[in-house]
């Protein structure tokens, strides 16, 4: 296997283990719980190119079927894709594919990479919102407030912290280098 293939191989892992990771993360932000799942799905989108991160989501997707990879659960396969927080799932793919097409990975400036951020955080959002009314029967008015606006805060929060520190990577570590394979 030449360098190139182990080098997308390796990014790939990346994705899906930094979501991983980032599930295990938890935080409180005005007393509502959270965790890093997205923060590591915006910063990779950020990064990475669409086929690099589409792959790691695909993963992170597949290991949740037999594994417990998807925040504290301890519930992995049809209890996590058929239950509450499944529509948030569901729109990890669209959202990093989105992302990651619109950015390229290529250098920009730090108002477009916290704006890209903040859409796939709303695009996450939206796939949890529109799970919560269809799958769990719960008024819209409820799922947009229960489902979407308590989480803006921390949304904001990582957009942010992504958004900056892909920033300070391109200007101080990459030097004009690009990420992607």
């Amino acid at each position: 296997m030449n360098k190139e293939k182990i080098r997308i191989l390796a990014k790939v892992m990346l994705v899906a283990g930094s979501m991983t990771i980032g599930a295990k993360i938890p935080y409180s932000l005005m007393d509502v719980p959270g965790t890093f799942q997205t923060f590591f799905l915006c910063l990779t989108a950020l990064l990475f190119t669409r086929w690099e991160v589409l792959s790691g989501q695909a993963l992170y997707l597949i290991l949740g079927i037999f594994f417990p990879v998807f925040s504290h659960e301890i519930y992995h396969g049809q209890a996590v894709f058929m239950g509450y927080s499944a529509g948030y799932i569901y729109g990890f793919l669209p959202a990093a594919f989105l992302v990651s097409w619109m950015v390229k990975g290529e250098k920009a400036d730090l108002f477009t990479l916290i704006s890209m951020a903040v859409m796939a955080h709303f695009t996450v959002l939206l796939f949890g919102i529109t799970w919560l009314h269809f799958h769990e029967n719960m008024e819209w008015n409820k799922a947009l407030f229960q489902g979407g606006i308590i989480f803006l805060p921390g949304a904001f929060m990582k957009s942010a912290l992504a958004g900056v520190l892909v920033f300070l990577m391109h200007r101080y570590v990459l030097k004009n280098k690009k990420l992607t394979a």
